[in-house]
């Protein structure tokens, strides 16, 4: 067993179980899912765009603190938490599929920014249906990256997958939850 897989098997498996939760239960927990939605997205995104232009220590620095600015909006401001929840899942289902494609980092970043954008905005005007929507898919996608990275596989159909899997997340949520 390589290193890496020793590094990553106990990030694959918090990606595993979080990522169930936020796919069968991402509207119940909504709050706990925007932040951390919204640490990751902003971790993410502050190291992507820092790492083109600075050191890696610096880039990491720079995640970290728009992570943590990101986090600390969606606690004082609920509709902000939502518009972050829902476009951070959506910007992590599309990462799932614009993975499939070679773009130029900028490509992915202006796609990523417009649909998380896109997905925000509906997510503040029609909260419920697009909250479980786009919880159940990208909790879908999280859990079979992790069940790939933990079984050492490539999974056929991912996309597909994730779909069938995100269905059933829709269809959960839309049973356990209460329309307010």
């Amino acid at each position: 067993m390589n290193a890496t897989l020793l590094v990553s098997w106990p990030a694959a498996l918090v990606a595993l179980v979080l990522g169930a939760l936020v796919c069968f239960a991402g509207y119940r927990f909504r709050k706990v899912s925007a932040g951390l939605v919204a640490l990751a997205l902003g971790a993410a995104f502050g190291y992507r765009i820092a790492a083109e232009f600075t050191t890696t220590g610096y880039a990491l620095l720079a995640g970290a603190i728009v992570g943590i600015v990101l986090l600390l909006v969606c606690v004082f401001l609920y509709n902000a938490g939502v518009f972050i929840l829902c476009g951070g899942c959506a910007v992590f289902f599309c990462a799932l599929i614009l993975a499939q494609y070679t773009l130029p980092w900028y490509a992915n970043l202006i796609i990523s920014l417009v649909v998380f954008v896109a997905v925000g905005v509906l997510s503040v005007k029609f909260m419920r249906p697009v909250m479980i929507f786009s919880t159940a898919l990208s909790g879908a996608g999280s859990m079979l990256a992790a069940l790939a990275a933990l079984l050492n596989i490539t999974l056929p159909y991912t996309t597909a997958l994730t779909l069938a899997l995100g269905a059933v997340g829709i269809v959960v949520q839309a049973l356990t939850t209460k329309k307010e």
